[in-house]
């Protein structure tokens, strides 16, 4: 995830550069990323620094092209705004992540990515891979996975009415879902002794990324 932390420190072609640096020194190519090498990375580069970027706006669209060229839904760049509704959504929403998925119009769909597990959408019944349909009785069909958070969100305890459909084939359902206002740690750890020996093993499972994931874990 790339997040743009310093808009007034930097100009628009050293942001377009910062990003591709974060993915050069971290990103890690799976068999669901697309062919990777670091020499296709600096040609990436070269190929978007060519001219002046004159506005912010442009920069972050030739990130967004950037990071999309790696195939991986898990790299993903944030403007100012984009985090801002993020980690609100992580405290007041309903517990779950959205991604944007392709479908045969040349649109996009938003199917859940993600799950709080015993969070609100859980707990009524939402599950991963789900397609979010609408928001009280709003179509959220070509809308950003953040526009649709933000539609999720709210003040604490009160409900949000959501449609999913249910697998690819499965059935579509309406439900009233209530809003909490702290997500549960999605950090769990456990100590273990070794057999024959003095000394333990520490074991850190993480269920999810969030807002209070980084803080959690420290």
């Amino acid at each position: 995830m790339v997040e743009e932390v310093r808009a007034e420190a930097v100009t628009n072609e050293q942001l377009v550069e910062e990003a591709w640096e974060v993915v050069n020194e971290s990103f890690l190519p799976d068999a669901a990323s697309r062919p990777w090498s670091p020499e296709m990375w600096m040609q990436r580069k070269q190929d978007v620094l060519q001219g002046t970027i004159k506005s912010r706006a442009r920069a972050h669209d030739i990130i967004r092209k950037m990071l999309a060229s790696l195939g991986d839904p898990y790299t993903r760049f944030l403007s100012p705004s984009e985090f801002s509704k993020m980690s609100k959504y992580d405290m007041t929403g309903i517990g779950l992540n959205l991604r944007e998925i392709p479908d045969e119009n040349g649109s996009f769909k938003l199917m859940v990515l993600g799950l709080l597990l015993d969070g609100p959408a859980y707990s009524a019944g939402v599950r991963q891979g789900d397609e979010l349909l609408s928001v009280n009785g709003i179509d959220v069909k070509g809308k950003s996975a953040f526009d649709a958070s933000s539609m999720l969100q709210g003040p604490k305890e009160t409900f949000v009415t959501i449609k999913v459909k249910h697998g690819d084939c499965g059935p579509v359902e309406s439900m009233k879902v209530q809003r909490q206002l702290v997500t549960r740690t999605p950090v769990f750890y456990r100590l273990e002794k070794r057999e024959n020996n003095d000394s333990s093993v520490g074991y850190i499972h993480i269920t999810e990324f969030n807002a209070v994931a980084k803080k959690d874990l420290r």
